[in-house]
């Protein structure tokens, strides 16, 4: 009788730790599956947010930009092509180089208005597929242009503050207010004297190898703006660590100094190749609509290199493995074939090829190819 309760005792806890034993199994089994799912999730909501990020900060659509700022088109602001199309820029100033250009720099800094810092957290939540370092850029204050002389005024602001402003225009803040209602909301675009925005200046460059064939970079897909779009062949910023003196002050040779240290982060080419006259290949300096009036420099630039050369100091490792890169593919196009193509809101449309363009950069490059007059750049 006691051997058969033994027995029994045993079959008893056998049978218990079979059932917590599957128990077990069960949870671990229901956790990991839950664990892939979430991680799966999570990382195809990360892809989708790549795709649609730029688009959930800023508003591409011009006709709605235009129906924002009527009044900006009968004054005729937007730039106007030779076939009367209207593109989403303003035109500040186009450069002769007979004018002399002085920078009127001080120290004062930005700061971001009340109501949007309240708001900074959520703001940064857009652009979380977005690689960003903060850094203490160059803001456009105000731009006079006499007879004579253009004086350009300048002053500080950080790119985290471009980031909650400029490049998050149209971020809803609240479910029917944006960034842009509250800080430009028509029906004019404000003078960049009184412009609320964080306004640093950047600048975008057309450029040209030694047989006048056009580079142009396709951007990563971590950039805050145009991610994986095809944009001029150098776009940068004017950052404060490349252009500011042992004073602290902006001047034309910092300009030039912070272009040649772009061309180097984003084409690999040593400043020793590079010979840059802001005089002679400034174009014009223009505000960009959809990002609110952020100011740019538009230029040209042309060096004694073949298309292949360039490429291959982009691509060389040793060179580039320390840069931080915005572009990460180089496509050289024929001169001719830009010039004669058909350049759209979104794209240019080649012979061969239609090649997606940044949102941004169409207008720049249109502006570019007719300020150019289909002449070759030597």
């Amino acid at each position: 009788m006691k051997e058969k309760t033994h027995e029994n005792r045993v079959s008893y806890f056998k049978v218990v730790g079979f059932i917590f034993t599957l128990s077990l199994g069960t949870a671990l089994s229901t956790f990991l599956i839950t664990f892939f799912v979430t991680l799966l999730f999570n990382k195809s909501i990360d892809i989708l947010r790549v795709h649609v990020e730029d688009e959930i900060k800023i508003n591409y659509d011009f006709e709605k930009i235009k129906d924002q700022y009527p009044l900006e088109v009968v004054k005729s602001s937007f730039y106007k092509d030779n076939e009367d199309h209207f593109w989403p820029i303003i035109i500040l100033y186009s450069h002769n180089s007979d004018k002399k250009i002085t920078i009127k720099d001080s120290a004062g800094v930005y700061l971001l208005p009340s109501i949007i810092s309240n708001y900074t957290d959520k703001i940064l939540t857009a652009h979380k597929a977005s690689h960003f370092k903060n850094n203490k850029m160059i803001r456009m204050d105000k731009i006079e242009v006499s007879d004579n002389e253009v004086n350009i005024f300048t002053s500080r602001t950080t790119y985290l503050n471009t980031l909650i402003t400029n490049r998050a225009i149209d971020y809803h803040i609240s479910q029917s207010l944006t960034v842009r209602d509250v800080l430009e909301p028509g029906p004019y675009i404000n003078d960049l004297n009184v412009s609320t925005l964080s306004n640093h200046i950047g600048f975008n460059i057309l450029v040209f190898d030694k047989d006048n064939n056009i580079v142009l970079s396709q951007s990563s897909n971590k950039v805050s703006t145009a991610k994986s779009k095809y944009s001029f062949g150098v776009s940068g910023s004017l950052k404060s660590i490349y252009s500011l003196n042992n004073q602290n002050k902006l001047s034309i040779k910092g300009i030039e100094h912070a272009i040649k240290m772009e061309i180097k982060d984003e084409l690999g080419i040593d400043n020793s190749y590079v010979s840059f006259d802001f005089n002679e290949d400034l174009l014009c300096v223009y505000r960009e609509v959809y990002e609110g009036g952020k100011p740019h420099f538009l230029l040209k630039w042309k060096i004694n290199f073949t298309g292949d050369e360039i490429i291959e100091f982009f691509n060389n490792n040793d060179g580039l493995k320390n840069l931080s890169k915005d572009s990460h593919l180089l496509k050289i196009i024929n001169q001719s074939e830009l010039y004669n193509s058909n350049i759209s809101k979104s794209s240019i449309e080649l012979p061969d090829e239609i090649i997606d363009f940044a949102f941004t950069v169409t207008a720049p490059m249109k502006v570019a190819v007719d300020m150019l007059d289909k002449e070759i750049v030597v």
